[in-house]
């Protein structure tokens, strides 16, 4: 089942705290422009994240926009309902062919197709690896390639080998699958915002 932890995967950012700044009202088009009218918070129990619940007033067109976000290790995960009408983006640094692809393993993870999410996510993984030009036979190896590189930190090539679900080949019980489809998605943006999200922004903000 879908837990309010998933809720961030398709977007977000650098930052303590999430603002309305990039966000595009589904009704009429206008960005940025809101008046917050509520908020409420939840905390997850096991560590302490917490989940912050927003309504948001468009000030163009008065109609109400529902927003989750919430923030981890420097990075803010955010959702908008209703669903804004353009087209989905995870981040404009990513290569367009990547961001489809991640994009397609949230779609399948939020849909409880943990098979495709399995294969979009090591998709993307091995989009990835190929853009950074990685070598070696399977995806761990090419991770490990990126990490002699000095491309990754060390703890994200222990992070992968410790997950069988990077294999094209896994044998998992199905009442892991939930479980091992979020943790894989999890390294996947934590991959991609490492090698594309991070670089970018901090080129943005040296450059301000």
């Amino acid at each position: 089942m879908v837990t309010w932890r998933d809720l961030g995967l398709e977007k977000g950012g650098l930052g303590e705290e999430f603002t309305p700044a990039r966000v595009i009202c589904p009704f009429c088009g206008s960005q940025g422009h809101f008046n917050n009218v509520y908020r409420g918070e939840s905390v997850d129990a096991n560590d302490n994240v917490v989940l912050t619940s927003d309504v948001w007033q468009c000030v163009a067109c008065a109609n109400l926009l529902f927003v989750t976000w919430r923030t981890e290790a420097g990075s803010f995960h955010y959702r908008v309902f209703p669903y804004e009408k353009q087209k989905k983006e995870a981040h404009a640094s990513w290569p367009e062919h990547i961001s489809d692809a991640y994009l397609k393993a949230v779609s399948a993870l939020l849909a409880e197709d943990w098979d495709m999410a399995f294969m979009m996510a090591r998709h993307t993984v091995g989009e990835t690896t190929k853009f950074f030009n990685a070598r070696g036979e399977g995806l761990i190896e090419e991770i490990s390639d990126l990490q002699a590189r000095n491309v990754i930190p060390a703890p994200l090539l222990d992070w992968a080998k410790n997950m069988p679900q990077l294999l094209d080949e896994i044998h998992l019980k199905k009442v892991d699958y939930a479980i091992k489809a979020r943790e894989l998605l999890r390294f996947t943006r934590y991959f991609l915002d490492l090698l594309f999200t991070l670089p970018h922004d901090v080129d943005y903000y040296q450059r301000r």
